[in-house]
């Protein structure tokens, strides 16, 4: 079966709360504190179940928010947990606040309702500025302004510290409300989030309106004195040498083995800092996305998480699965290493869809995979990868299952696999009853390509960069090309369509005799997909170059590197192969700079510096570095915390 598939969703049937079966199940829903409570308020909702004739009942709450007279927006997919903090910080009005709880053991099901008002915090039309729970971290609160104007927060510190970042920073634009030709005009609040601040220093803040054609008005200046970073939050220390491009002065920064993550500036001194997940990707506007581990598959999952820290969205694998298993699909284990929006310029679907990376698993009797027995081939546990693409209602809209478009007799290019089935060390849980499952893919990155509108995926034990024919979700999701050394084919071996490669003219070189990246991580078209002379787009990744180590140099750097690719012709050029001076067995990120240079984060690297996060020329040269006394997922250099890396 192709479990490619491109649906609306399909709803779990639920036994009704008046049926039978279920006529005891309850539930009602209550809130701390209670109605009302200005903007930017963390409400608790409990959700309290009772008459449930059932002995061993196995319940999951799904809540949703929305202003009252709207559709509901899912504010938590189905999960363990009867509680959800809900922090509504955009705008004032009545909401409506629902819940469904499940009985996954008795199939029953109820729902409550409740109503909430969250109040404006501006006062006779005179803007706000508010403490959060981060003492990085500011609300202001601007008064309505007008169609088809848009709001913004400027904000800058009356004085910092030589070197450090004294100009000012703005929030990203969000669209007025207030409509003058309406009778009953849209007059809430216009709410932000202002971070990029460091500790303990005053800064300055203001409303700017900006008119479609660029004009600007705005309010006075209000202070804010931020906090100090409390003794409770550990955050690693940093050290740098050399300059950094000024276009972007902040370095995000994704720990692997601490839910505490920092952004800094280029000496290292911090200006945000997060105690929830770490950003796997970050979103235009600030708010950012993240995966979260547990024992239990309606436990772990993926979280969306506004600047102050507080959790806007978050669904879990037992909520997906019952989506997939209604499409035919595969259930997925884990979501791992990719979670991202995806945006389409002009809107319509999937604008706003959010794409990630999910584990799954399957067996299989392959020589190429299993090894063989007296001449058989052997049966062993693979764990692969799926494609997810969830609505901004955390509906999944569509599934791309590995196994059916790759060869899955074709094993990992270094054999890589998994020994405990609780996932440790990278490997995500399996559950079958073998000692040990084959890490055939361990796929890192997912980009979706708006200008063609499908989805480009890096597949690290495979060596390979595939475009996904995706096409705007109504893809077949067949493998459109291949950039790398990998040799896997489709299904039975099937060739797929794969760039030659040149290395004319290479800025660094550094085992040039061997161009191609192995083990790579985060491939991205950079500048939106701009076509170049030529007809060549710009494509970075970094190459960890593990296969390269192992079987061409064993005293290997890895590589930052920069190809320009015709899709049409599939032909690419190596430009930039710069050396970073390490070696990172796992992880990294490459990113362009808008001065032409290229941000290398060396993930997990060995010894005392466990993370390098450098920038290198177009011709290979280091012309600054950061480490950091923890290893890194990835970091980002970002002109502030609004602006995402290649959204």
């Amino acid at each position: 079966m192709n479990r490619t598939t491109a649906s609306a969703f399909l709803p779990i049937f639920l036994v009704s709360a008046a049926s039978t079966a279920s006529a005891a199940l309850t539930v009602t829903l209550t809130s701390d504190p209670a109605s009302p409570a200005p903007a930017g308020t963390s409400i608790r909702w409990t959700a309290t179940v009772s008459g449930d004739p059932d002995p061993a009942p196995s319940y999951v709450y799904k809540f949703t928010a929305e202003l009252a007279g709207f559709p509901r927006v899912t504010r938590t997919g189905f999960m363990r947990s009867n509680q959800m903090v809900w922090t509504p910080s955009s705008f004032d009005g009545n909401f409506t606040v629902d819940v469904v709880v499940k009985n996954l053991h008795a199939g029953t099901s109820a729902s409550a309702t409740a109503a909430y008002t969250i109040t404006s915090r501006v006062i006779a039309g005179n803007a706000a500025v508010t403490a959060t729970a981060n003492p990085l971290v500011a609300l202001f609160s601007g008064p309505a302004c007008l169609t088809p104007n848009s709001m913004r927060v400027r904000f800058m510190p009356v004085s910092v510290p030589p070197g450090a970042i004294s100009t000012p920073m703005t929030t990203a634009l969000a669209p007025c409300r207030a409509d003058a030709a309406s009778a009953r005009p849209n007059l809430s609040s216009m709410n932000f989030h202002i971070a990029g601040m460091y500790p303990l220093t005053t800064y300055q803040m203001r409303w700017e309106v900006v008119g479609p054609a660029g004009t600007v008005n705005f309010g006075q200046y209000m202070p804010f004195t931020t906090g100090a970073i409390p003794a409770s939050v550990t955050l690693p220390s940093f050290s740098s040498t050399g300059s950094g491009s000024e276009t972007e002065p902040v370095v995000l920064h994704s720990p692997i083995q601490s839910s505490v993550s920092a952004a800094t500036d280029l000496a290292g001194r911090v200006l945000w800092y997060t105690t929830n997940v770490p950003p796997v990707r970050t979103q235009i506007g600030g708010r950012y996305l993240g995966t979260v581990g547990g024992n239990d598959p309606y436990l772990r999952g993926l979280r969306e998480v506004d600047l102050a820290g507080n959790t806007t969205i978050e669904t879990s694998v037992g909520d997906i699965n019952e989506q997939l298993a209604a499409m035919g699909a595969r259930p997925v284990t884990s979501i791992h290493h990719e979670v991202r929006r995806m945006y389409r310029p002009g809107g319509g679907a999937p604008n706003g869809y959010i794409l990630a990376l999910s584990s799954t698993e399957f067996v299989v009797t392959s020589a190429g995979q299993c090894g063989t027995a007296g001449g058989a081939p052997n049966t062993c546990d693979v764990i692969g990868d799926q494609i997810l693409v969830l609505d901004s209602n955390l509906n999944v809209k569509w599934a791309w299952d590995f196994a059916d478009h790759l060869d899955t007799n074709h094993a990992a290019v270094l054999g890589e696999k998994c020994t405990n089935p609780l996932g440790t060390a990278g490997c995500p849980p399996f559950s079958n009853p073998f000692p040990s499952a084959n890490d055939w893919t361990h796929s890192n990155s997912l980009q979706y390509t708006a200008y063609d509108g499908n989805i480009i995926i890096s597949i690290r034990h495979q060596d390979a960069v595939l475009k996904i024919n995706y096409d705007h979700g109504a893809g077949d999701g067949r493998v459109l090309w291949k950039l790398g050394p990998g040799a896997i084919g489709g299904p039975n071996g099937a060739p797929i369509p794969t760039f030659a490669v040149a290395a004319n003219g290479t800025g660094g070189q550094h085992d040039i005799g061997y161009p191609l990246q192995s083990h790579q991580h985060d491939p991205e078209i950079e500048f939106g997909g701009r076509l170049f002379p030529g007809g060549f787009r710009v494509l970075t990744l970094y190459d960890n170059g593990n296969t390269r180590r192992a079987n061409y140099n064993n005293q290997a750097h890895s590589r930052c590197q920069l190809y320009a690719i015709a899709e049409d012709r599939l032909i690419a050029n190596l430009n930039v192969n710069a050396d970073v001076g390490v070696y990172a067995q796992a992880v990294g990120e490459a990113q362009m700079l808008a001065t032409g240079n290229m941000s290398c984060d060396s993930g997990i690297l060995q010894g005392a510096t466990p993370t390098l996060t450098t920038e290198n020329t177009q011709a290979g040269d280091v012309v600054y570095s950061l480490s950091a006394t923890q290893s890194n997922y990835r970091t980002f250099r970002m002109k502030d915390l609004y602006s995402p890396v290649t959204p």
